[in-house]
């Protein structure tokens, strides 16, 4: 699932160790957090991301809508923003342990 819009609001809950992004309710030590490029067949369509995939099989993120899913990716203007973004994750995990 890929987000249409930018993500405007992260809260954290941290009892639950939950990022709360926009509508995704994301479990951040359940998950894998990773750089995603695309390309599309439009000229010069390039688009960074980061993607967000559960590391078991099960449904660790939850939609809105309460239905769960496995993975979905959201979009910044460059890969630095990507890997500042990942970066700020990674050492927000690594506090929570």
């Amino acid at each position: 699932m890929f987000t249409n819009t930018p993500i405007k609001e992260i809260y954290l809950n941290i009892n639950a160790k939950q990022l709360d992004l926009d509508d995704y309710l994301v479990p951040i030590n359940k998950i894998e957090v990773n750089y995603s490029y695309q390309a599309r067949h439009q000229p010069n369509a390039k688009f960074h991301g980061v993607r967000f995939s559960c590391i078991s099989n099960g449904n660790c993120i939850v939609f809105e809508d309460g239905s769960g899913g496995t993975a979905f990716t959201i979009f910044f203007k460059t890969k630095k923003d990507c890997y500042d973004f990942i970066n700020v994750l990674n050492e927000l995990r690594n506090n929570l342990d």
